[in-house]
């Protein structure tokens, strides 16, 4: 973050700092949905950690962007103004969340379903794990 560019002010380079961290975070959390759609939750949980230290990042950037914008924003209680390739990014990754909860929806009710089976399976099988209790009806002891 201290690396200036010649010509550009701290503002824009920290804008353009965040934009190429909202990047990395966008392809981050495509992959996070393909870990999702292959059920791969070890590469899932790789992924979310490594989301969670570019937010970080992100937050640090935006903390500077607040201190150079000045008291007028935090007076109106406002977010850093978002660049438009920042916006979209942002409205990209929501999307993609949406459909990362949809896919895990998902996924949990067929969990849910199969566990169910599972309950019927086993409740058939103590059915037959019973032992009849004919033994002594049909046997003559006498002989």
């Amino acid at each position: 973050m201290d690396d200036f560019k010649p010509g550009m002010s701290e503002k824009e380079q920290l804008q353009q700092i965040k934009t190429e961290l909202l990047k990395e975070l966008h392809g981050q959390v495509k992959e996070e949905k393909v870990a999702i759609l292959e059920k791969n939750m070890k590469r899932l949980e790789t992924l979310t950690q490594r989301a969670a230290e570019l937010m970080a990042k992100i937050d640090a950037v935006d903390a500077r962007l607040r201190e150079l914008v000045g008291p007028v924003f935090e007076q109106e209680n406002r977010q850093v103004p978002l660049t438009e390739e920042q916006k979209w990014l942002i409205t990209e990754m929501k999307q993609l969340h949406k459909e990362m909860i949809a896919e895990l929806i998902k996924q949990r009710t067929a969990v849910v379903e199969q566990m169910k089976e599972l309950r019927e399976v086993d409740q058939l099988i103590n059915i037959y794990k019973k032992e009849l209790a004919v033994e002594g009806i049909f046997v003559d002891r006498k002989k």
